[in-house]
C-alpha cells in the first residue's frame, strides 16, 4: 500500500488559491463551498472538505464539518494577510499555511479518511495530475519521454479550443484530459486506476450554494 497520506497536502500555493477564488466574505461566514467549475483544476484538499458530496462519501461528523468551516476561514484570513508582504515573507507565509493544513488533515480525519481524500484530490483534477504532481507520474509509470508526449497532446488540444469559438475552455480541459488518460498504456492505466480508487461521481451543487456560474460543468467520474 503506498504512502498516501503524506502525498496529501503537499500543496505549498493554497494561500494563492484561496486569494484567486474570491468570495472570501462566505468563507469567513463558513457557509463557501468550493464550486463546480474549479472540477480538474488542482486544488488544496482541505476545501475539497467543504463540498456536501466530499463530506458524506467520507462520512464527516458534524463536528468535523464544523471544524473544516473554521480552518477554511482561518486559512483563508492568513493567506489576506499575505497581501503586500515582500516575496520572501510570502513565501514562508505560504509554507506555514501548508504545513497547518497538514496538521489539520491530520488531526481531524482517520486514516481510511485520509486515504480516500487523496483518491478524491486526484479524480478532481484527473488525468493532468499527471503532468503537474511528479509523484503521481512515477506512480503510475510514465518516462520522462512519455511526460513530454502527454504536455505536448495537451497544448495541442487546448490550442485548438483556442482557436475554437464552439468549443468552451471547460470542455476543452475535459477532453484534454481524457486524452491523457488514453494516451496511457493498459499497465499505466491500471496503476492509475489502482491509485485513484473507486470511482467517484461529483454532483452538480446548487449555483447559490457552490457561489458558482450557470454554466458549471456537471459533475463527472474521472475513469
Amino acid at each position: 500500500m503506498i504512502k498516501r497520506t503524506l502525498k496529501l497536502v503537499r500543496f505549498r500555493w493554497i494561500a494563492v488559491l484561496l486569494l484567486v477564488l474570491g468570495h472570501a466574505d462566505h468563507a469567513r461566514s463558513g457557509d463557501w463551498v468550493l464550486p463546480d467549475s474549479r472540477l480538474g483544476v488542482r486544488t488544496a484538499p482541505l476545501l475539497l472538505l467543504t463540498r456536501p458530496d466530499v463530506q458524506a462519501e467520507l462520512r464527516l461528523s458534524p463536528e468535523q464539518v464544523a471544524t473544516v468551516e473554521r480552518n477554511v476561514a482561518d486559512l483563508w484570513s492568513r493567506a489576506a494577510g499575505l497581501r503586500g508582504k515582500s516575496d520572501k515573507e510570502a513565501l514562508a507565509g505560504r509554507r506555514a499555511i501548508d504545513e497547518d493544513q497538514r496538521s489539520q488533515l491530520e488531526a481531524l480525519l482517520d486514516e481510511k479518511q485520509r486515504a480516500r481524500l487523496l483518491e478524491l484530490d486526484l479524480q478532481w483534477e484527473g488525468p493532468m495530475s499527471l503532468l503537474t504532481r511528479s509523484w503521481v507520474t512515477s506512480w503510475v509509470g510514465v518516462t520522462a519521454e512519455e511526460r513530454q508526449g502527454l504536455a505536448s497532446l495537451v497544448d495541442a488540444r487546448l490550442s485548438e479550443a483556442r482557436k475554437s469559438q464552439a468549443v468552451s475552455p471547460t470542455s476543452a480541459q475535459l477532453a484534454a484530459s481524457e486524452g491523457v488518460l488514453n494516451a496511457l498504456s493498459s499497465d499505466q492505466r491500471e496503476r492509475w486506476n489502482k491509485l485513484t480508487g473507486k470511482s467517484f461521481y461529483f454532483q452538480k451543487l446548487d449555483p447559490e450554494l457552490s457561489k458558482a456560474s450557470a454554466t458549471q460543468p456537471q459533475g463527472r467520474r474521472t475513469k
